[in-house]
């Protein structure tokens, strides 16, 4: 009777405060690996005057590939659909412009999107070929 439900709520109590750390731990561990990208541009304005343009590209690339790695392991992938079929739940088109490629063919893509799970968080911005004749 009494015993046992004074002993279960202790346990729903833990379960709740073990479940908040768990949360709170979760989302420190993901937040680590995106901590050299703000060092890396930290360090690129740090830099002086007479660093060359080579080097602060470099540094930018560096940053890059460490922007790239954050977007892997969060899953965010890149829509970059030049050449394909406009589809538009992943792409929007600003324009149509005359082209000897099949209507609706993404020609520029102006703005990449991105996914995230297979969910679309920003649709691609692109423009499209139309019929020269229309």
């Amino acid at each position: 009777g009494h015993a046992e439900v004074a002993g279960f709520v202790p346990w729903i109590e833990r379960r709740k405060l073990a479940q908040r750390i768990g949360i709170l731990f979760g989302q420190r561990s993901q937040l680590w690996y995106r901590l050299p990208v703000r060092d890396s541009l930290e360090a690129a304005l740090a830099v002086e005057n007479t660093t060359t343009v080579e080097a602060m590209k470099s540094g930018v690339e560096l940053t890059l590939k460490q922007l790239v790695t954050v977007f892997e392991k969060e899953r965010i992938s890149e829509l970059n659909p030049a050449g394909e079929k406009f589809d538009p739940h992943k792409h929007q088109a600003i324009s149509a412009l005359p082209s000897d490629k099949e209507p609706n063919t993404v020609l520029n893509v102006l703005q990449k999107g991105y996914a995230l799970n297979d969910r679309v968080i920003r649709p691609a911005l692109v423009t499209v070929a139309k019929a020269k004749d229309a």
